[in-house]
């Protein structure tokens, strides 16, 4: 059987010193640290690492997630793939699992009710299916100006349109990844990007004007007829005419709306836009 050393001082680089609890005090903590950490599911290998780090008197630097997933849960497997990829590209990454149908106590203690719910050490947590681009945003707390449209659209579907127009009014900005959620597959994506709109709008007519040559260029880009009359819904909440920037667009409205060739979804749409820049105009 090998023997276990008791190292005297901390060897590695990627940790920082913490407490001063007596070394004698930690060596008896040793194994208990040990066996809470792999029933909480996490590696042996992690395990020991971490009980290792404890005794010496540091605490590691490396990130923990925690992933709550049931034997029955249909979606589990797919985002417990896709985390072990990506904490096994990442030795600081350390990953826990629970499975709720043998750990309800635990499950409780941290409020999970659906699964699969992944919680990070700061207490973020993603509940159902999740992107791996999201995970990573949120290990490397990207400001939301950089984050992924994966990111952004779970502000949607979370019913936080609001706050996320918030964010690019405070920012001053609009964040590059939000154009996508403009033309997401999905209609109530699209939905609750146009719901930002209405508040960009609201909140600073410059800003939200500033998306329409991006839109403009997503008009022409795209090929679905409802992503394009979404578009067109959106640059009748911006367009204003009397701006000379926004000219341009104007037109290209106002020549849809009598193109007779041109698909009769699109010239409604058109039509919309421009009755809803009139009333902004107070109807003249």
């Amino acid at each position: 059987m090998r023997k276990i050393i008791f190292p005297s001082e901390p060897r590695s680089k990627n940790c920082r010193m913490t407490g001063s609890a007596p070394y004698a005090a930690r060596k008896r903590n040793f194994s208990k640290n040990w066996m809470t950490d792999r029933a909480s599911g996490l590696s042996c290998a992690g395990a020991l690492r971490r009980a290792h780090f404890v005794l010496i008197g540091i605490t590691p630097m490396s990130r923990i997630l925690t992933l709550f997933t049931a034997p029955t849960c249909p979606h589990c497997p797919a985002v417990d793939r896709m985390v072990t990829r990506l904490t096994e590209a990442d030795p600081d990454i350390d990953l826990r699992r629970v499975d709720v149908a043998k750990n309800e106590s635990l499950a409780a203690e941290y409020g999970v009710q659906a699964v699969p719910t992944l919680i990070l050490d700061t207490g973020e947590r993603f509940t159902g299916q999740v992107s791996e681009a999201e995970i990573r945003d949120a290990l490397v707390a990207k400001p939301l100006s950089r984050q992924s449209p994966e990111s952004l659209e779970r502000m949607i579907t979370d019913g936080n349109a609001s706050g996320l127009a918030a964010e690019m009014l405070s920012a001053g900005q609009i964040f590059p990844a939000f154009y996508e959620l403009l033309i997401n597959a999905h209609w109530s994506i699209r939905l609750g990007a146009m719901v930002t709109v209405e508040h960009l709008a609201e909140g600073s007519s410059r800003l939200a004007r500033s998306m329409v040559p991006e839109l403009v260029a997503r008009l022409d880009a795209v090929r679905d007829v409802g992503v394009q009359g979404d578009l067109i819904a959106a640059l009748g909440m911006l367009v204003d005419e009397s701006v000379p920037e926004d000219r341009l667009a104007y037109d290209r409205l106002t020549t849809l709306c009598a193109d007779s060739k041109a698909d009769p979804e699109l010239r409604e749409a058109a039509a919309e836009a421009l009755e809803a820049m009139r009333e902004r105009r107070g109807g003249s």
